[in-house]
């Protein structure tokens, strides 16, 4: 049965109106007023007339008074829905970096800024002197992402910020409040002497991180750099060669690091447009041409959550000179220990051992790589060795209890050199990256999609839970959904089901599926009908069971359908209540719209008399024992 829509843009009256840009406005008021939030919640000193804190707290009183102003004109305009919605639920991540930067010695050694890195224009040893990470820092919080979720960044520099683009300076996980982030993004640029080595103390600070469900992040280059940041943390150090031979720090079984120079370097670089596939520069990094990378394949043709889009599947990256590896753990059952305290690295959960995959793998052409630039080392002599190695690695931590890491063989993959051009190429194009063609903003977007995944992925479980609420909140709000479900009219199972696939249409327009798949099996997981779901389709325990496979795509229907029409169902007026509240009548109305719409779905199945007859039963016999409050997590 079709449900009729009414004319889009309308008020109560069907005049046009101005609702849809008032409620665009409210809600960017409203995720600056979060930002700004958190950004006075994770900076620290003194709260006085003229301090960084009070600038910041001068700014929350502007947006809270815009917001309240905004929130009557609404109202005023007499709008379709009632729109107090909860506040913007925040990601916090933390971003790390090292790296010493000597201004008098600007060509020694290998340092990072979190702004656009070095733009000395002029070629020289020491120009190109540090790198930039502010396209990924403008990625992730400028994000386009329509849900209500925002990336919220704080920019930690283990030594100090060439630039000054860094929040903190000197940092120190031990000196920290860990609790506070999301996830740690790991970038080691300096190698050993570079800077300094992980404490005892700020290692069991990270470990327990993970432990509790925190996602991380890890990536370094060539040889060792990266080590002194990321090479002895628990999974991180085995999912990654971070190690050359003689290294203190080195485990006895770990592989050496791939070298800089040499026929074995890790190459990536692609000849550019001139065609000369035998002898390719070093600057071709910096041009409008990617690598193409080689993903793994889920049930034949489904990539990894990071490399799926809501338009196929990532397979281009930037490339670079040499690069690092990503490997398999060679041990599966070590305990470490750090400031007396103990962490398995991996463990398990009801028998089962999750492990870490190489989820996409590159490839290195045969050719020299020489450098025309003084401040770039290349290797004019040596041919490469054609050869396939792992380029990105994940684990799924959440399968047992810990936090997701996500590795890849190069920081190269985020920096702007390789992103948006070389302020130093002899050549003007490769001075604007991938921006200069069509064809380089494509892969670029592409590549852009894959920083945004990684922040998503990695998101924990509890964080995950509360996403998912305001996510159904918003849906309701969005076109067509918000000409459809109109307050107090009644809806029949036919049409709660094709709610349910006008949800999912919805959100696969700007959201890879696997977001909205992966919050519902998460959501699902621990609930009574945890045993009656089968594991997502990249699960290492998704071996099909008699009886047991499902077309997820009407779990998320219905899913989704049930609690639109339940949130509707309950929401009213809400204007005056606290978010607080508002987010817990949010919960208590998705627990319930959930039951509804598994209910139907069992009996749906079970009349189709399919394959899907256990997860009909289990559906049944969960709501049937009235189990359906442990859903309000």
């Amino acid at each position: 049965m079709s449900i009729p829509l009414p004319i889009p843009g309308t008020n109560h009256d069907g005049s046009s109106g101005d609702c849809i840009q008032i409620k665009h406005d409210l809600q960017n008021l409203e995720s600056s007023l979060t930002f700004w939030q958190n950004k006075l919640k994770s900076t620290p000193g003194p709260s006085g007339p003229g301090t960084v804190r009070d600038q910041i707290q001068q700014t929350i009183n502007l947006l809270i008074q815009e917001i309240e102003a905004t929130q009557a004109t609404f109202n005023a305009s007499d709008c379709l829905v009632p729109l107090t919605p909860p506040l913007h639920h925040v990601v916090n991540i933390l971003i790390v970096m090292d790296g010493k930067f000597d201004p008098t010695h600007p060509a020694f050694g290998h340092s990072a800024s979190f702004g656009p890195g070095d733009m000395v224009r002029t070629d020289s040893p020491s120009a190109d002197a540090y790198f930039g990470l502010s396209e990924v820092i403008k990625v992730l919080t400028m994000s386009t992402i329509s849900m209500p979720i925002k990336f919220s960044v704080i920019k930690a520099h283990r030594d100090k910020d060439p630039a000054g683009y860094a929040d903190f300076n000197n940092f120190k996980f031990d000196e920290a409040d860990l609790s506070f982030y999301d996830e740690i993004w790991l970038f080691g640029v300096g190698g050993p002497g570079e800077t300094e080595d992980l404490s005892e103390t700020e290692l069991a600070a990270i470990s327990r991180f993970m432990a509790k469900g925190g996602g991380i992040f890890a990536t370094g280059d060539h040889e060792d750099l990266g080590a002194p940041l990321c090479g002895r943390i628990p999974r991180v150090r085995s999912m990654r060669k971070w190690y050359m031979e003689g290294d203190k720090n080195k485990p006895a079984a770990a592989p050496e690091a791939p070298l800089a120079v040499g026929p074995t370097r890790i190459d990536t670089t692609r000849p550019g447009h001139d065609g000369n596939l035998s002898v390719v520069p070093f600057d071709n990094q910096s041009d409008d041409i990617p690598q193409t990378i080689f993903p793994k394949f889920y049930a034949g043709s489904i990539p990894h959550p990071i490399l799926s889009t809501s338009h196929g599947t990532i397979t281009v990256l930037p490339d670079h000179m040499h690069e690092g590896e990503i490997i398999t753990p060679w041990s599966l059952s070590e305990t470490l220990t750090f400031d007396s305290q103990s962490f398995i690295e991996y463990p398990a959960k009801d028998g089962l051992q999750t492990v870490p995959e190489i989820i996409a793998q590159a490839l290195v052409l045969p050719h020299t790589t020489p450098s025309y630039e003084q401040a770039h080392v290349g290797d004019p002599d040596s041919i490469t060795t054609e050869h396939m190695f792992g380029a990105i690695g994940a684990y799924d931590g959440h399968t047992v209890g810990v936090g997701r890491v996500v590795t890849d063989s190069t920081w190269h993959h985020f920096f702007n050199i390789n992103l948006i051009g070389d302020p130093i190429a002899k050549d003007s194009k490769k001075q604007g990256g991938f921006l200069v063609s069509s064809k380089g903003k494509k892969a670029l977007n592409d590549i852009e999609d894959y920083f945004r995944n990684i922040a998503l992925w990695l998101i924990p479980t509890k964080t995950q839970d509360r996403l998912f609420a305001s996510l159904l909140w918003q849906l309701r709000i969005t076109h067509p959904l918000s000409e459809v479900l109109r307050p107090n009219r009644v809806f029949n199972d036919d049409e709660m089901l094709q709610i349910g696939r006008l949800a999912s249409q919805a959100l696969s327009r700007t959201l890879p599926t696997w977001v909205p798949l992966l919050f519902i099996l998460n959501y699902l997981q621990d609930s009574p009908l945890g045993d009656a779901i089968p594991p997502h389709p990249w699960s290492q325990q998704n071996a099909p069971q008699a009886g047991n496979s499902i077309n997820f795509a009407k779990l998320t229907e219905a899913v989704l359908g049930g609690a639109l029409v339940e949130i509707v169902k309950q929401a009213g007026d809400t204007s005056s209540n606290s978010p607080q509240d508002i987010n817990e009548q949010i919960r208590i109305s998705v627990a319930q719209g959930i039951s509804y719409g598994l209910g139907v779905l069992a009996v749906r199945l079970e009349q189709e008399g399919s394959s899907l007859t256990r997860l009909a039963t289990g559906i049944s016999q969960a709501l049937q024992n009235n189990l359906q409050p442990q859903f309000n997590k």
